[in-house]
């Protein structure tokens, strides 16, 4: 595709894009055309989004979504990077994969290709579950950064990741509600839940603000 306005700064953020998936886009969306060229799941949703708006292309897209879910055979929610002889698990990365299927489904059209990744979401929703502490927080031992934000722990419930769980589970129960899925409820019903928690639990009245996270001692 091409693009030309009267707005310089337009014209440049198009250009950018656009030399970004000229390097980025081979079998699968990578991060960088150098040092790691690796499908990292975060930087697939962003590609995807402007792949799609420059090219019209579906198809790697959805080849990227369906590669991210089959990491599911050996861990609860999706891994951070794949296919990879690294297990690692960074959970923000998860909740952008459950929006960009969403995405796809909501620019493209296609629903014959989202319904095959209905199974992968219902399954990531159940790994999600299981990690939902006594607080009704998300809670996982996991790299729980967000893009370099690196003071977060390993060990605590974070309040981005929750805030982000919130929104990713939110769209994903409507998304599987367009399929008739009866897990679509529960996924509302957990998001209500998360957000509710999150509002109990972290916000700070004194400082009008809410803290970064909860971290637990035995």
């Amino acid at each position: 595709g091409d693009f030309l306005c009267s707005d310089w700064k337009l014209n440049r953020i198009y250009e950018v894009g656009k030399n970004t998936l000229v390097n980025c886009a081979e079998d699968t969306f990578t991060d960088c055309p150098t040092y790691e060229q690796v499908h990292w799941v975060g930087d697939m949703r962003n590609e995807a989004l402007v792949h799609f708006m420059m090219n019209g292309d579906k198809a790697l897209w959805l080849r990227c979504l369906k590669q991210v879910g089959e990491s599911l055979e050996y861990s609860d929610i999706t891994l951070s990077q794949v296919p990879s002889g690294w297990f690692n698990v960074l959970p923000c990365w998860t909740f952008l994969w459950m929006r960009s299927i969403c995405e796809y489904y909501r620019y493209t059209g296609d629903r014959k290709g989202a319904k095959e990744l209905v199974p992968f979401l219902r399954k990531n929703f159940e790994g999600i579950r299981k990690h939902v502490n006594g607080d009704e927080l998300f809670q996982m031992f996991a790299w729980n950064m967000f893009d370099w934000a690196m003071a977060t722990p390993c060990d605590g419930a974070v309040t981005h990741l929750n805030c982000f769980a919130v929104l990713a589970l939110s769209e994903t129960a409507a998304f599987l509600q367009e399929f008739g899925e009866p897990c679509a409820a529960q996924c509302r019903t957990l998001a209500d839940s998360i957000n509710a928690a999150i509002n109990r639990l972290w916000w700070d009245e004194n400082r009008r603000a809410y803290v970064d996270c909860l971290r637990y001692r035995d």
